[in-house]
């Protein structure tokens, strides 16, 4: 699972060891903060991130996209070894809430 509004925590979401989540985290706050030098070094890192994806040394896996109501069908799929690839949410989430 990968939040993207705000600090993950994994303690909110029963059992979520023994159910094997994983909660990967990207903070990009800090490299802003170091102005010029740290949005630089960011802007690096997606330009050779890029080049790497372009010349397929680095490849994603399948995505699809699907709504929250499609979510226990998709667990469903997933318990059965029915998915390939990677299935991401899309959510809205009101102004007030990030």
């Amino acid at each position: 699972m990968v939040e993207l509004v705000r600090t993950v925590r994994p303690e909110i979401y029963n059992q979520a060891f023994m159910q094997g989540l994983s909660f990967p985290q990207l903070s990009l706050g800090s490299g802003h903060r170091n102005v010029p030098a740290g949005k630089a070094r960011m802007l690096d890192a997606g330009k050779r991130f890029n080049t790497l994806l372009e010349q397929s040394i680095i490849t994603i896996p399948r995505l699809k996209n699907i709504s929250l109501k499609q979510v226990p069908y998709a667990f469903q799929r997933m318990l059965g070894q029915h998915t390939v690839g990677k299935i991401v949410v899309e959510m809205l989430c009101d102004k007030k809430d990030s």
